[in-house]
């Protein structure tokens, strides 16, 4: 694991940073996310599924109360993350095993009915060996959900972003920016298998811009170089000024975003 990697990691499993995260991503105006991997990964009572860089474990949990699947194993690098999972798990008695692994070189000994790989694939160095990998746990008949940014992501915290850099020369990035559904097109149309892709629409709106900058403030292990504090509150700053200016003149902020659905059928 490359110290970029690392370092998105640590950043990513704080408590802090994932409620934040999780705070914005309850003001989305299409369907909850949960809602859409159930209709593109065709879940069913009995089945068996992975959840390939689970994180915290929401959706691999929400699955099993739903779905009662006969095995359920859920795994990410973060050991905080999967602390939290298997507490969650535990307070709520599903049999889930959730363990610490490398979505590049895991290897189970066992295929899985349906594998969901929610925003995972753009962390690793080597995607095309952990979308093999995946894929290797995948059942004949079997399907896998990939869940993937779009080139058109969070369109206005891109335009923030690029204000940050004209202004301090500071780049603020992401890793999902070179691999997104977009880009990856050509990477599973190389596949043996049958690929559907499907962009939605899950645009944020907000009335007040506190749930947007408790989300901005998350991401400030993401600038190169680091900015100064009096850098860092002016992007702030501006970022609220722009909201607080589209709500004063449109009752709200809007934020137009768009996810990739694509589903592999073995």
């Amino acid at each position: 694991m490359n110290d970029q990697v690392e370092k998105h990691l640590r950043a990513y499993g704080k408590s802090k940073n994932l409620a934040s995260r999780k705070g914005l991503y309850a003001y989305t105006t299409g369907p909850a996310i949960i809602e859409l991997m159930i209709r593109f990964l065709k879940p069913f009572i009995g089945m068996s599924v992975l959840d390939a860089g689970c994180g915290y474990g929401d959706n691999l949990i929400e699955l099993v109360k739903r779905f009662t699947p006969t095995r359920a194993v859920g795994f990410d690098q973060s050991e905080g993350q999967i602390a939290d999972a298997r507490k969650s798990a535990e307070e709520a008695g599903l049999p889930i095993n959730f363990l610490v692994d490398d979505v590049e070189t895991f290897d189970l000994s066992e295929t899985f009915d349906r594998i969901l790989v929610s925003h995972v694939l753009h962390v690793p160095e080597n995607r095309e060996k952990a979308l093999e990998t995946i894929l290797k746990h995948l059942a004949p008949g079997g399907v896998a959900l990939f869940l993937l940014h779009s080139d058109l992501n969070l369109q206005k915290r891109a335009a923030w972003n690029t204000w940050l850099l004209e202004t301090y020369g500071i780049k603020k990035s992401t890793r999902w920016e070179d691999f997104t559904v977009e880009s990856s097109r050509e990477l599973f149309a190389s596949l043996p298998y049958a690929v559907h892709e499907t962009l939605v629409d899950d645009s944020v709106e907000l009335t007040a811009p506190e749930p947007y900058t408790e989300y901005l403030e998350s991401t400030r292990h993401r600038c190169e170089p680091a900015p100064t504090d009096e850098q860092w509150q002016a992007y702030l700053n501006h970022a609220r000024d722009e909201m607080e200016d589209e709500i004063e003149k449109n009752g709200s902020f809007v934020d137009p975003t768009m996810y990739g659905f694509v589903t592999v059928t073995k």
